[in-house]
């Protein structure tokens, strides 16, 4: 039977953040969040839609995307999905996605790219996390920060999206530019390796709860040796296969 997540201690806080950081991305550093500049013409709508992250601060994932959809009789709230593939399971070949949902606050008309947003792990922590987009031309890339003062520091990140895997080197270039202007420190983006991913409807795909911490590439070595198909994948996760429509 499901719990109820109950009140984390700061000490436990710390290294859940630690452990959820290097799997979605984020990072921990000393000193409250700064003041990123944001784009000041940013269209909400336009930047709707699928995107590639190409670079994000300490990945550990493969094939990761998000996309952003308005959420029906909402004029304040946006979906973002993040989809990624985990080095677990990537490690034994294993076909699969996974899902994490997290609920997007738009900004004020004075400036609209400062926005909020609570993914369900983190968020259980800390709540919601500033999402600022610094800069954007919609159609190629896309320059965003995330950020929320916790204890005696940040949690953080920072991701370049892409609407297609690859970016003109020039492009990049210039988006790194942007970045370092910004106050970024660029030596902390890596690659995301977008080869190799599950097609849609392929594979097993898992959706994130609030109490799937196992399903963040945290695996033992016996039990990954183990795997031999899908079913045992699922008994070792405890999960059950999406219901079929």
């Amino acid at each position: 039977m499901k719990q109820a997540m109950t009140a984390v201690n700061p000490v436990m806080a710390v290294v859940l953040l630690l452990t959820l950081g290097s799997a979605a991305g984020h990072k921990l550093g000393i000193g409250p969040c700064p003041d990123v500049p944001s784009m000041k013409s940013f269209d909400v709508n336009q930047f709707f839609g699928k995107w590639f992250i190409n670079e994000v601060y300490a990945n550990i994932n493969t094939c990761m995307t998000l996309t952003f959809a308005a959420i029906p009789n909402s004029t304040t709230e946006i979906k973002a999905t993040q989809g990624r593939q985990l080095p677990a399971l990537d490690a034994v070949n294993v076909k699969h996605t996974t899902t994490y949902v997290g609920t997007i606050i738009t900004g004020p008309q004075e400036a609209p790219a400062k926005m909020t947003i609570k993914w369900p792990l983190s968020g259980a922590i800390l709540g919601r996390m500033a999402y600022t987009v610094i800069d954007t031309d919609y159609k190629n890339y896309a320059l965003t920060y995330e950020c929320r003062s916790f204890l005696f520091g940040r949690y953080y990140s920072a991701t370049i999206l892409t609407r297609e895997t690859l970016l003109d080197p020039t492009v990049m270039e210039e988006v790194k530019k942007k970045a370092a202007e910004a106050g970024l420190d660029t030596s902390l983006f890596k690659v995301v390796s977008q080869k190799t991913c599950t097609a849609p409807g392929e594979g097993i795909d898992f959706s994130q709860h609030e109490d799937a911490y196992n399903l963040l590439g945290l695996i033992s070595d016996d039990k990954l040796q183990a795997i031999k198909t899908d079913a045992q994948l699922i008994e070792i996760l405890g999960h059950k296969p999406p219901a079929q429509p």
